[in-house]
């Protein structure tokens, strides 16, 4: 019988200048009858547009290969040097990837799975940018572009925000004028979803017990973004983000919550233009706003341990934040924790932090082992619970672009 050719999925995160992608190999597990992806090569193409030069980047079998270049001029031309370098350097056809998932960031109220591309797929798309107007359009360019440079196999749009649309309009609803919400959308989203989707499917498949439709978690997706989610039976409840990425948490340049007040009083008072205060809440506030150091959660622990006080009020800040949500939604609940996932580049490196969320939470049944704490693991779920914690406490490794590769292929169809 011939061998028959790996089915591949390639993945695409269209930025404004940039392209970060990865070529997985899909399959089905005959061990668990899971659908599951391993990751073949990955890269990027910095700088598209600049007239200094562009970069280009492949990473595979371990070699990383980069590649200083005149101007790309566009993303259509940055596809073309990725579908080049897949050939002459990773030594595979562009023509063998059976799909291509693009990650989009705002699905709005109308994507609550991902969506095989189509002309309606792009139109729903471009009638989000509104809500998302730094990341849809580029996402739909990027779409658009792609879909003429791998014009032979079906593309899938995964939504960051999909995995939140279970949550009840009394989660997701604002306490706004009805109108705000009927006529222009103004309501709680969530992001991060593919990560939500991801954790929770592989603490499932990890920890079988905890694959009920009663089982409680809150998931705390903590990196330069950081967001949580509260799930019941792997369903989202409750998230921490809303119509944008700017509420809820402390994160690196975003202040999280905020008197939306404050926006009022920067225009009236101190003559700031809507664009001047988005971008002090978006860009310079969070850890850099607070800390004066930095917005790298390492930076600022470090400065931190060295005296710096506004370092050290900035992390008390974050962890605060982060408890202030633990405790609401163990109320939403119930009560009932079975796991407290810790997951993304500070929540997955970060003992100290995790140690510091759960400090005292004992008599909620939340209790960290300290030795297994400051242990590093490859696996991908890590159980750092004491012995006699009622909950769970897990340090897991999310995988966003594994998982767009599997919900793309899955969406079309690939692995049947």
């Amino acid at each position: 019988m011939t061998p028959q050719p790996p089915r591949l999925a390639l993945v695409v995160n269209s930025g404004s200048s940039s392209i970060k992608y990865g070529v997985f190999e899909v399959s089905i597990d005959p061990a668990t009858s899971r659908p599951v992806a391993t990751s073949t090569c990955s890269g990027q193409v910095e700088r598209i547009s600049v007239q200094e030069g562009s970069k280009v980047a492949l990473k595979v079998n371990g070699h990383k290969h980069e590649e200083e270049c005149d101007c790309i001029p566009d993303h259509g031309a940055a596809l073309e040097r990725i579908s080049d370098l897949l050939k002459r350097e990773a030594h595979l056809d562009p023509a063998l990837i059976a799909v291509v998932g693009h990650r989009v960031v705002h699905g709005g109220p109308d994507f609550s799975a991902p969506a095989v591309v189509d002309d309606a797929t792009i139109a729903a798309i471009d009638t989000n940018a509104a809500l998302a107007p730094l990341h849809n359009p580029v996402n739909l360019m990027g779409i658009k572009v792609a879909r003429e440079t791998f014009a032979s196999c079906p593309h899938v749009a995964v939504f960051d925000t999909a995995f939140h649309a279970t949550m009840p309009p009394s989660s997701f609803r604002y306490a706004v004028p009805k109108a705000l919400y009927e006529d222009h959308k103004v309501r709680k989203y969530g992001f991060h979803g593919t990560s939500y989707a991801y954790v929770a499917e592989q603490v499932a498949h990890a920890l079988p017990d905890l694959a009920q439709d009663s089982t409680g978690m809150i998931i705390a997706h903590l990196g330069n973004g950081a967001s949580m989610a509260c799930v019941r039976g792997g369903r989202c409840v409750d998230t921490t983000m809303g119509l944008t990425p700017l509420e809820g948490l402390m994160m690196g340049t975003r202040c999280g919550d905020v008197d939306a007040g404050v926006c009022a009083f920067l225009e009236r008072e101190l003559g700031m233009t809507t664009a001047q205060v988005d971008a002090a809440l978006n860009k310079k506030s969070g850890l850099l706003g607070v800390s004066g150091v930095s917005q790298d959660m390492r930076e600022v622990k470090a400065a931190a341990a060295a005296g710096n006080e506004d370092a050290q009020l900035a992390r008390d800040l974050y962890v605060e934040r982060i408890r202030k949500y633990l405790g609401a939604f163990l109320v939403k609940l119930d009560g009932k924790l079975d796991a407290l996932v810790f997951t993304a580049g500070v929540g997955e490196h970060d003992a100290e932090l995790r140690a510091l969320v759960c400090k005292g939470l004992e008599s909620l049944g939340i209790a960290i082992d300290a030795t297994r704490n400051a242990t590093s693991s490859d696996d991908i779920i890590f159980d750092v619970s004491a012995t006699d914690s009622k909950t769970k406490v897990l340090v897991a490794k999310t995988n966003e672009e594994e998982a767009i590769a599997i919900q793309s292929a899955v969406a079309t169809g690939v692995l049947a």
